[in-house]
């Protein structure tokens, strides 16, 4: 047998190279465009206000003895400038309610916000539904007193 059918098969066996034309990429549209710089906006929104609720969660790591200065470990990790921030928030978290800033609320709310529009944009429920209820209550009907002997 000739090995003539070894050097065809070496010959078939190359592998083959094509250059393909890259695919075109769709133009975004000057709305997709929009879009794209507001959830960008809209993320670092997000985490500016989801760090501060966290460090408000982290209210137990102040020993209240010292409540007033920053961990040494805190500035290790975080520096100064972050470190004393972070530790500001952790003892708002120790406040009441009434006594906190207003703005971890409203950081509060603007990250429940976001999560939500965000959800409906999956599917998750776009209509609000809101069931208002009123009914007027009577005024008791007015009675003379009368007042009565105990014998």
């Amino acid at each position: 047998m000739s090995d003539d059918w070894i050097d065809a098969a070496a010959e078939d066996d190359a592998p083959k190279t094509e250059v393909l034309a890259p695919i075109p990429q769709p133009e975004m549209s000057i709305q997709e465009i929009q879009n794209g710089r507001l959830r960008v906006l809209e993320d670092e929104v997000f985490e500016e206000n989801l760090g501060v609720l966290e460090a408000v969660a982290q209210f137990a790591d102040v020993d209240p003895k010292n409540a007033d200065e920053v961990p040494e470990d805190l500035i290790e990790s975080l520096g100064l400038k972050e470190a004393t921030r972070v530790h500001r928030l952790r003892n708002y978290g120790l406040m009441s309610a009434k006594d906190a800033p207003v703005g971890i609320k409203i950081a509060a709310q603007i990250v429940t916000g976001i999560m939500r529009a965000r959800s409906a944009e999956k599917g998750g429920s776009k209509s609000l539904n809101i069931n208002v209820v009123q009914f007027t209550v009577p005024v008791p009907d007015q009675y003379e007193e009368v007042e009565v002997d105990n014998e």
